[in-house]
Parts: C-alpha cells; structure tokens; sequence
C-alpha cells in the first residue's frame, strides 16, 4: 500500500477521532507503535488492515464503515493533489469515467512499486457509468467513500448500486 494512503488515514483518524494520541493508540495496538510511514514509500496491506481493525474495535463501527468515512474524507486531498489532471469542464459522469487514467495512472507512472486498485469504467449512456473495481484489497469500503464525496463534491444527484460483486466488484451511477 502507497505511504499516502497512510498519511491520508493518519489524517483522518487525527480530526475525527481524537487526534495524535488517538493514532499513537491505533499503532501500538495493531503492533505497529515503531513503525513510521513516508508518504512516497510502499507498505504491507496488512499494516493497513492491523490498523483499521484496531480503529474498528476502539470506536465500535465496522471496518468497512470506518474504509467509508476514510474514503470520503481523503477526496478533497485527492482533487487537491491530482488538480492539474482533472478538467476545469468535468461533471461528476466525466471525472468518474476518467478516474482511472487521471488519478491512478498518475499515481502508477509517478511512484513505481504503487499498486492502487485497477478500475474499468464505462460509459453506458450520457447519464450512465459503471465502474468496475478489481484489487485483491476488496476495500469497497474506499471505493464507496471516495465515490459519496465526489458525489458531494460535484453536487449532482445519482443512484449508486451495486450490480455484483463476484466475480468483479461492479457499480452502476446513474444521474436522475
């Protein structure tokens, strides 16, 4: 897992649960209280795991509850920082069907060793994406988050559903 996601997660845990104190806790209970992370570094997933089930079990919210909020809360960061790759011109349809290539290619040509999650976005009709994720991280979670706060972020009004999720965790937005 890239060093970012880490820094984002120590971010997110710090102004929502607590701050500095709340994140040394988080370490020293999934046994990583030694461990910095960089963000232009790679790290074990299982750091990431160790981390979010120690915050499941500290606040009593599901993991995947506590990936949404996570993803959701790192998309200003992300429209921040991946800026010069996004179009001034873009609606929410356009940002998620270019995602992939603006957002993750970006992050795959710039840092080698980065293995964000693979996303095969299509356009199905002018008011119709479907996105689907493949990682073997099967963080839906994230993926949920992230799409609510660009879905926030755009304004705009869509249904999310889940068409499958075996063998390829599928989702349909469809504006309204």
């Amino acid at each position: 897992m890239h060093g970012i996601i880490y820094y984002e997660l120590r971010k997110f845990v710090e102004s929502r649960y607590g701050g500095a104190n709340t994140w040394d806790a988080l370490l020293t209970q999934s046994g990583l209280s030694d461990k910095l992370f960089f963000p232009n570094e790679t790290y074990p997933d299982s750091d990431l795991v160790s981390i979010l089930t120690a915050a499941s079990a500290a606040t009593g919210k599901t993991v995947e509850t506590l990936q949404q909020e996570f993803g959701e809360f790192i998309v200003p960061d992300l429209v921040t920082t991946y800026r010069a790759y996004i179009k001034k011109g873009w609606k929410l349809l356009d940002f998620l069907e270019n995602i992939e290539e603006a957002i993750h290619g970006t992050v795959r040509r710039n840092n080698p060793g980065a293995t964000p999650p693979q996303l095969s976005i299509a356009r199905v009709s002018p008011k119709e994406v479907v996105i689907e994720y493949s990682s073997e991280r099967k963080m839906y979670g994230v993926l949920h988050g992230i799409l609510q706060g660009v879905i926030h972020l755009y304004q705009e009004k869509v249904v999310v559903n889940v068409v499958s999720q075996a063998p390829v965790y599928k989702i349909k937005v469809v504006l309204y």
